[in-house]
């Protein structure tokens, strides 16, 4: 997975949801980091009692905005811990979310 831009703070990352397309499916968080060069967002599946899973990342340059690089996350990939921050922090309707299911890096 691709670094997260320096210098980023839970509060740097914006949180908007997204209702679900049917009854049956689970909402979705789309969180976003812009720095000075890049975009990066995650788009986040919650289940209806508090767990999140960071199902996906894209990224592109600033400069060059139609070369956009997604990634899968799979459950064992790690996320940024400023990224797990803003989730638990989170205070949105589908609030709040209690457990991350990926595991977490730490800032050094």
């Amino acid at each position: 997975m691709a670094d997260v831009p320096e210098q980023l703070a839970p509060s740097d990352i914006d949180i908007e949801a997204r209702e679900p397309r049917h009854r049956l499916d689970d909402p979705v968080l789309l969180a976003w980091a812009v720095s000075e060069t890049e975009v990066i967002e995650w788009a986040i599946d919650l289940s209806s009692d508090g767990i999140a899973h960071v199902v996906c990342r894209d990224s592109y340059d600033k400069a060059a905005p139609e070369t956009v690089t997604s990634e899968v996350i799979p459950t064992t990939e790690p996320i940024p811990q400023e990224l797990a921050l803003a989730l638990t922090n989170y205070a949105g309707q589908f609030g709040p979310i209690e457990t991350i299911v990926n595991p977490i890096t730490s800032s050094e």
